[in-house]
């Protein structure tokens, strides 16, 4: 037993101790690495200003291969990039995450007119607001370089890593990215990235088909492509097809696309498993119905081919009866569909979905009822309410898709625009 009279320990003793065979500092280098590995990248830099043996071992590359950086004022962020860039050199992925700037988020510029008036008042506007090129005059005229900055640092890291890194993730950062070199950097540098997130950046970084036209070009690995972009069009989704056979993750969003390139889509990428479609207007009760019946034509043609069958009834009822022997999706998983702005699915609809995907394990849709007083006419509350338990319905009574339904989501401005437009119509 310890008696309440023995002192303590002098510090000289423990800093002694430390030093011992029993000490940190004689852990072995193996052991080390994997204490490393568990600290923030933050924390692993600082650790490395400790001593000379711990400065080569947090030196090592093989920490660094997975670089997370998230909450980082964009000047911090940068420091952090540049010190990577020295160091690491086997990086497999880059995550930025929450990132941010307190100089854009506060920045507000004059607005002229032209044909304004002098005696009123001057109007200001947020500096991301305006037009690129405007934007890049006032960065410029206010002495903000961190965009340059940025650039250098994310481009000289990718380049170190250009033969390693396969995973790109940047998400709800508020860094004006459109104004940096990031475009470029993934196009030069990310010939075998696998998997790129870009999502609720607040910005257009992505929004130019010719630089998504090009990014699809550059990146012939690419097995996860994720994010909202508006400038996903035509042109982008048949480069998608044409050179991304790997694909296992999309996501498409606001595009104007004509049902047969979203068919030529998903007829050449067989090995998509995860499929977001954020308010796509031709993804709609129609076209599901013409790609059954185009499937099961297909099916019909090659049956013929094999087979003479002269008896056989060309014409059916149901999809169901159906010989659909070419499935559209063959290895989608899950589909994720958001309908607020464009023609809600129904129950046809779903059916049509069952039949194109059978594969397919979970399925999450999105809307409200405004989805569906705005597109159709004499739509009331409880005609939604028996719509939603029909397709509830069909569901259980399939038992082997999960129907995650969100049909009461909050309201968006878009809706609002439709509401009150239409109002203003009638």
């Amino acid at each position: 037993m310890v008696s309440l009279l023995t002192p303590p320990p002098s510090p000289e003793l423990s800093c002694q101790k430390a030093y011992t065979s029993e000490g940190i500092f004689q852990l072995p280098e193996s052991v080390l690495v994997q204490i490393f590995l568990l600290l923030p990248l933050e924390d692993r830099l600082q650790v490395a200003r400790t001593c000379k043996s711990w400065h080569t071992i947090a030196s090592d590359p093989y920490l660094y291969r997975e670089v997370h950086l998230e909450g980082l004022e964009m000047r911090d962020l940068v420091t952090e990039l540049r010190r990577l860039s020295k160091i690491a050199t086997k990086v497999r992925s880059i995550s930025l995450h929450s990132c941010y700037s307190h100089f854009i988020q506060a920045t507000v510029v004059p607005v002229t007119f032209a044909s304004s008036s002098p005696n009123l008042p001057t109007l200001y506007a947020h500096i991301t607001t305006l037009q690129p090129a405007r934007r890049k005059q006032e960065y410029e005229r206010l002495q903000f370089k961190l965009h340059e900055h940025f650039s250098d640092a994310l481009l000289n890291l990718m380049d170190k890593n250009q033969n390693t890194l396969t995973e790109l993730s940047i998400q709800n950062c508020n860094m004006d990215l459109e104004m940096t070199d990031l475009v470029f950097g993934i196009v030069r540098y990310g010939s075998r990235l696998e998997t790129f997130n870009y999502m609720d950046n607040r910005d257009n970084t992505l929004n130019s088909p010719d630089l998504l036209t090009a990014l699809v070009a550059a990146c012939p690995n690419m097995r996860q492509f994720k994010g909202y972009r508006l400038g996903m069009d035509e042109r982008v989704i048949l480069s998608i097809a044409k050179h991304w056979k790997k694909l296992e993750s999309l996501s498409l969003s606001f595009t104007n696309l004509k049902p047969q390139v979203l068919w030529k889509l998903l007829t050449s990428c067989t090995s998509l498993q995860d499929l977001e479609i954020m308010d796509l207007a031709c993804f709609n009760n129609h076209t599901l119905a013409q790609f059954v019946n185009d499937m099961c034509t297909e099916a019909d043609d090659k049956s013929m081919k094999s087979r003479f069958q002269p008896y056989k009834n060309a014409y059916r009822s149901n999809w169901h009866d159906k010989p659909c022997r070419q499935a559209l999706g063959p290895k989608l998983r899950s589909l994720r569909i958001a309908k607020y702005t464009t023609s809600p699915i129904t129950l046809p609809g779903f059916e049509n979905i069952l039949a194109l995907f059978p594969n397919l394990k979970i399925l999450q849709y999105e809307t409200n009822y405004t989805t569906f007083d705005n597109l159709y006419e004499g739509v009331t509350t409880h005609l939604f309410e028996l719509e939603k338990q029909a397709i509830e319905q069909l569901f259980d009574r399939h038992g082997k898709v999960s129907l995650h339904g969100k049909w009461r989501m909050p309201v968006t401005t878009e809706q609002r625009l439709m509401a009150g437009i239409s109002s203003l119509t009638h």
